[in-house]
Order: structure tokens, then sequence, then C-alpha cells
């Protein structure tokens, strides 16, 4: 399964392995880092406002150095003339060193703007550059994740898929090997089961033959067809049941050839044949439920007696539903039910009704004579029940429609 599946998915393969190729490929053109998208979005808000900025940073600059009027400057002047208070008065001393801690604090201040002024660049080339470098992981980020590192672990996690896909040859040589090598225990299996059931068809038909002629059938031929399943091609074919083909055949009178069981016409042929082979094979058959419909049709006496036995016997192991007229067939049932059709405001209506006790006897002798009442297939039918049913049995199921 694991072979037709991969065999059968190989233009899906070759076209997967394509998308991952590719979308390697892309993701490694771009050269992709992780932080940059926030890096470019501050550059690129910087570059767009570069002029006004660096105006800014030019008026920081000339209102805090030691350029003429420049803070800076002024707190230099300060600071010499505080010290001359100073060494007037000790009591400034303290304020000395406020006013020489602003000064060092603000001439830090104008190291940093002075610097950041230089590294500031506007230019309208760089700012393009950045835009379609925004636009290049942005679309990268639509495709295969939603940030710079969605995408790269998309990438090794489709690095991965496209070793496994273009392993598949690898993997194919294995399955082959290990599909020849189930092949042949398979085949090896089959064989054995071949064999033992050549061996079971002979029993088989035998005891089906002798059943069908304990069922009415003077001389029956049954026989059991067993041939190889063969390919298109003309090798052995297998499958869950074996390499055999298998079918039933009959000839139910003599001087017919043996017919398979699906042209049988008479539904009750089909019936007893079908009893014969139930019955054979009562204990193994793992079916629970049999139904034998019309299985009296041209049949009494004797061998209507006989079905009656072997439909008893089955019922030992199975649950059997039997629809007869005969009453030696009903008087072995362990539950009678009775079918009947009957009008009903100009409607044709079908009822069904479990009939024990004297009901029961009162079929029964219906079934015999067509006489309920008589006093002769009463008593027919009392003896025949107690010697083969049970007559005073109270019916515990449900009516069914």
């Amino acid at each position: 399964k694991r072979y037709e599946e991969a065999a059968s998915a190989e233009r899906e393969r070759l076209r997967e392995m394509d998308i991952l190729s590719y979308s390697i490929k892309e993701i490694d053109e771009a050269n992709l880092k992780e932080n940059e998208e926030e890096e470019l979005e501050k550059e690129r808000k910087i570059l767009m406002e570069g002029e006004r900025l660096f105006g800014l940073l030019d008026t920081v600059y000339e209102s805090i150095s030691e350029s003429r009027g420049g803070a800076l400057a002024q707190l230099r002047e300060a600071r010499s003339a505080l010290e001359g208070v100073a060494s007037i008065n000790p009591e400034f001393s303290e304020h000395l060193k406020r006013i020489e801690e602003s000064f060092f604090e603000i001439e830090d201040v104008v190291e940093s703007v002075r610097k950041y002024r230089l590294e500031v660049d506007f230019s309208p080339e760089r700012l393009e550059e950045c835009e379609r470098r925004l636009v290049t992981i942005r679309a990268l980020e639509k495709k295969y994740g939603d940030s710079i590192k969605e995408v790269l672990s998309y990438r090794w996690d489709a690095e991965e898929r496209l070793k496994c896909l273009g392993n598949w040859e690898e993997e194919k040589e294995k399955l082959e090997m290990e599909i020849q090598r189930l092949e042949r225990r398979v085949f090896s299996l089959a064989g054995e089961l071949s064999r033992g059931r050549k061996l079971a068809a002979t029993d088989l038909e035998k005891n089906i033959q002798e059943k069908l002629k304990d069922l009415g059938m003077a001389k029956p031929v049954f026989k059991v067809e067993i041939k190889r399943r063969e390919s298109e091609k003309g090798k052995p074919k297998c499958n869950q049941y074996g390499i055999d083909w298998i079918e039933f055949t009959i000839s139910p009178n003599v001087g017919e050839p043996p017919k398979p069981l699906r042209e049988i016409a008479s539904g009750g042929e089909i019936s007893r044949i079908m009893l014969a082979i139930k019955s054979v094979l009562a204990e193994s058959d793992r079916i629970k439920s049999l139904i034998f419909d019309e299985i009296d049709v041209g049949i009494g006496g004797e061998v209507a007696v006989s079905v009656g036995e072997h439909l008893k016997k089955l019922s030992l192991h199975k649950q059997v539903l039997c629809i007869t007229h005969l009453a030696s067939i009903a008087v072995r049932a362990d539950k009678h039910i009775k079918v009947e059709k009957s009008i009903l405001n100009g409607r044709t209506i079908t009822s069904v009704c479990p009939v024990d006790g004297r009901m029961r006897v009162e079929e029964i002798a219906r079934m015999l004579s067509g006489d309920r009442r008589g006093e002769a297939s009463l008593t027919h039918a009392e003896e025949l029940l107690k010697r083969y049913g049970s007559p005073e049995g109270e019916y515990s199921g449900q009516n069914k429609q």
C-alpha cells in the first residue's frame, strides 16, 4: 500500500520538489537577516525626515556648543567667574561643583549630537533602496511566514522535506524489495491453503451429495470447482481469499451436466442445496442466522420429514427461519408464526401472528388437511406435536409485521 501510494503520487512529488526548490532559492537570494526589517523601518523613517532632522540637529548643536553664544561657551565663562567667587567665599564651592557637572554633561551631549549629525544621510537613493528591500521582505513574509524568523524557519523545513522527497528512489527500492518478500510469503501461504482446499473438497462433495439424497434428490452430482486465479497478464493472482477461484456446481437430475448454483432456477432446489451445505458446515460456518424460503416445493412424504429433521438439527447451531406449507416441517419448529393475507377496507394487508397451545394444534391440522376443526385432523396434529414439537409451549417473542 505504501508503494502504491508513493508511486501514484510521483507527479505530485515532483511538483512539490520544484516548489520547494524554488522557495529555498528565493529565500536564499534575499539573504535575510533577523531584525533586519526593524532596522530598515527605523532607517526609512529617518531618511524620510532626514532634511528636517539635520536642521534640528544643527540648531541643537549651535545652541549648546562652544561656538559664539552657545550654552557651553557661556557655562565656561560662568564656571570661571564662580571659581573666583568660591576662592573668596568657600560656601560657593558646592555651586561650582554643580556648574562643572552640568558643563561636562552638556559637553557630552554636544559630542553625541556632532557625531550623529555627521551620520545623518537623507539621500533619495538610499531611501529608495530601503523601500525596495522592505518590499522584498514583505513579499517573502506573505508567502512563507509573518516575520523574517518564520521565513527562515520555513526555509530549513523546506530543505529537510526536499531531502526526504529526493530520497524516494532509495525508499522505492526498499519498498520493492519488501513487496517481493511479502509476495513470496503470501503465495507460499496461499499455496498451502489451496492444497488444503483440494483435500477438503473431496470430503465436502461426498458429504453434501449424501445430504442431498436425504433431501429428495435421487442421484445428485455436487462438485467443488477449484481453479487458479490469474491476472490479465497470465500471472497468478492472489487476494484476501487466496489464489483459488472456487465455485459450487450441481446436477440435481440424472443426465444433466453440473451447473453453477447461481444458474439453478428452482427456489426449492436452491433452498435444499443450501440446507445440505449448511448442515455439513454447521459447526464451522460463522453465519448465525439462516432463512429458507420455498424449501418444501415439490416434496412430501419421507423427503419432507427428512427436510424437517435437517432443519431441526441445523437449528442447534444457528437461528433458522423457514417459510413452509408442510406440517411435517412446521411441527419441528421451536416457535410457530402464522403469516396470512386478508382484505380490510378494500386494501390487502399481511398479518403475522405467533401461534402456540391449542391455536398451534389447529394450525397444524389446517396444514394437514385444510380442516382446522375436524376430529381426525386435530388428533393427527396433536400426535405430531407431541412427538416432534411442543404444543403447549408459550411463545415469548413479539409480533412482527
